[in-house]
């Protein structure tokens, strides 16, 4: 009885159905913080005329359903506690999704200094406790390898290793 079932197609635009686009898009960006490049990529998707997409998006940034600062305040801050990326990961993922270097800025610099230090510090504490017999120099190398893959600035990555592999 399974192929029986009616498949649960993608959305597809109508003519004459815009009001069901804004919709569709008001619930889209209510469910989860989105940036416009995430709006523009849902309505190709849903083959929307590009003559509607400025309009869409004016009504969305108007009643605040797209709000960049705020975006980028809730992703830098949501990937450094979540996911703990650092300042330049973060930096490229914004600008990636094409959020102005302004707002990009102020939203890394919501980061607190201290807690990124500590979080580096936990981070690399944790992987230095997973190797086991390995000489210091591959210790050294895989941990700074680590923390530049995470978006952490290679100066501070350094920091930690000389401090915490001169006190040996």
């Amino acid at each position: 009885m399974g192929y029986l079932k009616k498949k649960n197609l993608p959305y597809q635009f109508k003519e004459g159905h815009e009001k069901e686009i804004i919709n569709r898009l008001e619930r889209y960006c209510a469910y989860t913080e989105r940036c416009e490049m995430e709006v523009v990529n849902k309505m190709k998707g849903w083959k929307v005329p590009e003559e509607l997409f400025s309009e869409t998006l004016n009504y969305l940034k108007e009643n605040q359903f797209i709000h960049a600062s705020r975006y980028g305040q809730l992703y830098a801050n949501g990937k450094f506690k979540i996911k703990s990326w650092g300042k330049i990961k973060i930096r490229a993922a914004l600008q990636s999704k094409q959020i102005e270097e302004e707002i990009i800025t102020s939203s890394i610099e919501g980061i607190e200094e201290d807690k990124y230090i500590e979080r580096l510090n936990q981070l690399l504490t944790h992987k230095y406790s997973s190797f086991k017999g390995q000489d210091n120099y591959t210790m050294r190398n895989k941990l700074y390898r680590y923390a530049v893959q995470k978006g952490y600035e290679p100066q501070l990555v350094l920091q930690w290793i000389n401090s915490h592999f001169s006190q040996e």
